[in-house]
C-alpha cells in the first residue's frame, strides 16, 4: 500500500482536518510564515486558494509544480500534532499525520528519494523533528517515539490557542 493511500484514508477519518489547516495557516509562528499559505476563512476558501495556487504554478507544459512544504512549515504542523496528542506519537504515525496536513503533496513527492536513498518526505519531517529537538521543544530520549517537552507544550499553547 502506498503512503498516499494511507494518507488519504487518514484524511477521510479526520473530521477536523480543514479546521486544523486554517488554524495553522493563520497562526503566527516562531518557525516562520508560509509563502504559499493564505489565511483561509472557510472550506470553500481552501478549495479556491488551492486551485489558484495550482493555476499560478502551472508551467508552459501544463504541469502543475506545487512546492514541497519547508522544514519550518513542517515543524509548525508537527508541533501542533504532538501537542494535541499529549502522550506523543510513534515516528511512522507522526510522518503520516504531518502528510495529511499538506494536501499539495503528491504520490510522486511521497516516493521521491534523496541522493542517500532515503525517502525525501520522511527526511524533511525528520529534519523538522531535529529542529524541534534543538529548540528544546521535543524530548530526544526515546528512540522511535516523539514526545513534546514541557516547554514544547507551553510554546504550542501560545502559538495555537
Amino acid at each position: 500500500m502506498s503512503v498516499l493511500r494511507v494518507v488519504r484514508s487518514r484524511i477521510s477519518q479526520t473530521n477536523d482536518q480543514p479546521g486544523t489547516l486554517k488554524r495553522l495557516e493563520s497562526a503566527p509562528s516562531k518557525f516562520g510564515q508560509s509563502d504559499h499559505a493564505p489565511i483561509l476563512s472557510s472550506d470553500a476558501d481552501l478549495a479556491v486558494a488551492s486551485n489558484r495556487a495550482r493555476s499560478r504554478l502551472t508551467g508552459k507544459l501544463g504541469v502543475c509544480v506545487v512546492p514541497m512544504p519547508s522544514e519550518a512549515e513542517v515543524s509548525r504542523v508537527l508541533l501542533l500534532l504532538l501537542h494535541r496528542s499529549e502522550s506523543g506519537m510513534r515516528t511512522g504515525d507522526a510522518i503520516v499525520a504531518v502528510s495529511v496536513a499538506f494536501p499539495q503533496i503528491t504520490e510522486s513527492d511521497l516516493n521521491e528519494t534523496v541522493p542517500s536513498g532515503e525517502n525525501r518526505w520522511q527526511n524533511r519531517v525528520r529534519w523538522a523533528r531535529n529542529d524541534l529537538v534543538k529548540a528544546g521543544l521535543l524530548d530526544p530520549s526515546q528512540h522511535g517515539f516523539w514526545l513534546l517537552t514541557k516547554k514544547g507544550h507551553e510554546d504550542a499553547r501560545r502559538i495555537f490557542p
